[in-house]
């Protein structure tokens, strides 16, 4: 609307006024308004006021009168103009009294963002969380001219690859990942402009933090959307000679193997969603589950453990504890004793108990992540081709099985096998090395011995090796930050990068997990 009025008190005047029309039929945010008069202006003369007020910069040349607003109009709004007084050049000529409005642009740009094609819910004071694969599109109000609309993340502008417009150019849907734990706010570059020219209003960006991913197996049955993570079901598995062949291996997501003493190394097989049938034999804790326990949400069930280890376990040294099932302690029926091999290596738990005791658990919620569903193979980036993985410390040797694109294990030379499996060699989609900074926790681990219990500093980052499908890959692993004890961190679980710093999305299988102290012989 734009429109002029002469109020009273303004007859006999002979300058006439009029704002300037504009080809949109409204004035756009960042233009300027012209009053047109029949005769030259002195600008000194002018006195203006504007509603609603708003800081304007005025220029006369000739017949016209520029109003600049300093800080642009706002959007979809009616504004009132009034000259008190203007005369002209000549000072022979006045106009006193007169009043015109017009309307600016309605609003225009980021309508909203959609994740996985959801409208993404945002409740005022919180901050939303992303996947770290999620697919983020941005809408608009209207079609927009793409050129001038680039996504941005964290005020840069995302290369061409990365996004794409659609056919109407009412929306942009953003492919890229985005480091587990880190802010990030998602919008669009420069003076974005609509299809028809006016300027985009609204610009603000969304913020947003991306969880964690963890790799799944396909046994788990993770399916391809609405998987809500739950609590992580881990369970520590005995490797002495004497356990083997051990149960639960080949169905489990992931496994963390490590020494527990005197050079011989234990598990703790990690379950998302499925655990597997029977699983075992089932040992002692140890100070890395603490770790593992708080940063991945997870209930640990284990047999035992030392006093010093069960003092941390239990919250006795003034720092949360995990949540944990002993079966020295338990009540709850979620342990079984076979006939078949001998003390201590007989307690086991199956599925059913493990489920049970997950239900149990329900209230403690699963952690800040996302399980990774089945998905495609793919390399690496940075990956090449490479020899089967060993670990000396461990006894562990690979060989690469083509048929299964997997590492088949050996521990000392013999078979790495799974009884509750058809009794075969377990195949490991990828193996991964870790080396961490450990130490003596200060205790005695194992009485009978008098073995020192051993504490890896899990929390932090430093450097692994990946193994998948043939190829090798530099990696660095993330868990929480550096220095924090593992009751510090409960909201950020283990993820890799690759040597460029770009998140490693592992392929679908057991993913096996050799922890190595820096500098660690026994």
């Amino acid at each position: 609307m734009l429109g002029a009025t002469l109020l009273p008190g303004c007859w006999g005047q002979s300058i006439s006024a009029s704002i300037a029309k504009t080809k949109a039929g409204y004035v756009r945010i960042n233009e300027p308004v012209v009053l047109s008069f029949n005769a030259k202006i002195d600008l000194k003369s002018v006195r203006l006021s504007i509603n609603p007020k708003t800081d304007l910069k005025l220029a006369a040349k000739g017949t016209e009168l520029t109003l600049t607003p300093l800080k642009g109009w706002k959007p979809a709004q009616t504004y009132s103009v009034q000259l008190k007084n203007v005369s002209s050049s000549d000072h022979s000529l006045s106009l006193s009294n007169w009043q015109a409005k017009f309307k600016t642009q309605p609003h225009a740009g980021i309508a909203g963002f959609l994740v996985d094609g959801k409208p993404l819910a945002i409740t005022a004071g919180s901050t939303p969380t992303i996947a770290p694969l999620a697919a983020v599109t941005i809408t608009f109000t209207g079609p927009m001219q793409p050129a001038t609309a680039t996504p941005t993340v964290n005020g840069l502008a995302l290369p061409a690859a990365q996004f794409a417009w659609a056919a109407d150019h009412k929306s942009v849907l953003i492919n890229r990942t985005y480091l587990p734990y880190q802010t990030y706010q998602i919008g669009v570059a420069g003076t974005a402009l609509a299809a028809n020219g006016d300027v985009a209003t609204d610009t603000a960006p969304l913020t947003t933090a991306a969880a964690g991913i963890e790799p799944a197996n396909s046994s788990s049955g993770i399916p391809a959307t609405g998987f809500k993570t739950q609590p992580a079901l881990m369970v520590v598995v005995d490797n002495a000679g004497l356990a083997r062949p051990q149960s639960g291996l080949q169905a489990a997501d992931m496994v963390f193997e490590y020494i527990s003493e005197y050079n011989i190394s234990r598990f703790t097989l990690t379950y998302f969603n499925n655990p597997a049938s029977t699983i075992g034999p089932v040992r002692s804790c140890r100070m890395i589950n603490p770790y593992l326990g708080m940063a991945f949400k997870a209930l640990t069930l284990c047999s035992g453990a030392s006093d010093g280890t069960l003092g941390w376990l239990w919250g006795k040294h003034g720092a949360p504890g995990i949540p944990v099932i002993i079966n020295d302690y338990d009540t709850g029926n979620h342990f079984f004793r076979v006939n078949t091999n001998v003390a201590p290596h007989n307690l086991y738990t199956d599925a059913s108990r493990m489920t049970r005791a997950r239900s149990e658990s329900a209230g403690m919620g699963g952690g800040n992540y996302v399980v990774d569903p089945q998905h495609p193979d793919a390399d690496i980036p940075g990956a090449a081709p490479a020899a089967a993985p060993s670990i000396p410390l461990q006894g562990v040797t690979y060989s690469y099985d083509g048929g299964c694109s997997c590492y088949r294990p050996f521990d000392h030379g013999t078979p790495r096998t799974d009884a509750a499996a058809g009794g075969g060699q377990i195949g490991v989609k990828n193996v991964i090395v870790m080396h961490v900074p450990f130490g003596n926790a200060g205790w005695v681990e194992d009485v009978n011995g008098g073995a020192q219990s051993i504490r890896y500093q899990m929390n932090g980052q430093g450097p692994a090796e990946i193994w998948s499908d043939g190829k090798q890959v530099e990696a660095t692993w993330h868990m929480g930050a550096a220095g924090q004890d593992f009751y510090q961190n409960t909201t950020q679980p283990l993820y890799f990068t690759d040597p460029s710093g770009n998140l490693i999305r592992l392929n679908t299988g057991l993913t096996w997990i050799h922890v190595v102290g820096n500098g660690q012989t026994q």
